[in-house]
């Protein structure tokens, strides 16, 4: 932990805006997937790593309810693969819930019990490639426990940097509203990514929800939000 602190202070002296830090998120992303990135570990290796530290969180957030509703992703464009640890969900009982996007930044969530690789028919690819719930699935209507949220980059603060597209910014802004006035406890938000594209500060817009807990293969940080 102390080298990556060492290396997120080596970045503040850069104060790029966000498009200039999706860029690099982007770039430094391909050469880690494709090898050229100098890592201890393979792509799909750390990917087993951060699984594993996902699941053990999981399990104590599971001792408090009789089975947990997870917000789930299908990982993209160089994304931490999780599919083993969804599996592993759905055979403990656990529900999952996948996005299909059905607007401007407007996702609808669908009740899953098998992956694309199992069941391809009961999924589709969207126009950005990503695989997302066939429209005959049950709509999900409630609360999740824990959304897991894909990053490009992310801070301290629990500052996330996505494609763009406020998907979840709009998500989790609309299920926090919906907590509060049911009074229910808020959906935690996990943002999941690498270690290197974790940075101390990342620019902020009005709009942007920070997430409650970062995730890379250095372990968790608790957003300071």
């Amino acid at each position: 932990m102390y080298n990556g602190m060492m290396k997120i202070a080596q970045k503040d002296y850069f104060h790029y805006t966000k498009a200039e830090w999706r860029l690099w998120a982007k770039a430094w992303r391909n050469s880690f997937m494709s090898g050229t990135f100098h890592a201890t570990r393979p792509k799909k290796k750390v990917d087993v790593l951060i699984a594993s530290t996902l699941d053990a969180f999981l399990e104590e957030i599971s001792k408090h309810c009789d089975t947990l509703t997870l917000a789930i992703y299908s990982p993209t464009q160089g994304e931490v693969d999780l599919t083993s640890l969804y599996a592993k969900c759905l055979e403990s009982g656990h529900t999952l819930i996948a996005p299909r996007i059905v607007g401007k930044g407007q996702l609808l969530w669908h009740r899953v019990n098998q992956l694309p690789q199992d069941a391809p028919d009961l999924w589709q690819e969207n126009h950005y490639g990503i695989w997302e719930p066939q429209t005959s699935l049950p709509v999900f209507e409630g609360l999740p426990h824990v959304v897991l949220v894909p990053c490009l980059m992310a801070d301290f603060r629990g500052v996330r940097l996505g494609y763009g597209g406020g998907f979840y910014d709009a998500q989790l802004k609309q299920w926090k509203t919906e907590a509060k006035s049911l009074k229910q406890p808020l959906p935690l938000s996990v943002g999941v990514l690498y270690e290197e594209t974790v940075i101390r500060a990342l620019p902020v817009d009005e709009w942007d929800v920070p997430l409650d807990v970062v995730l890379s293969e250095a372990g968790l940080y608790i957003s300071s939000h």
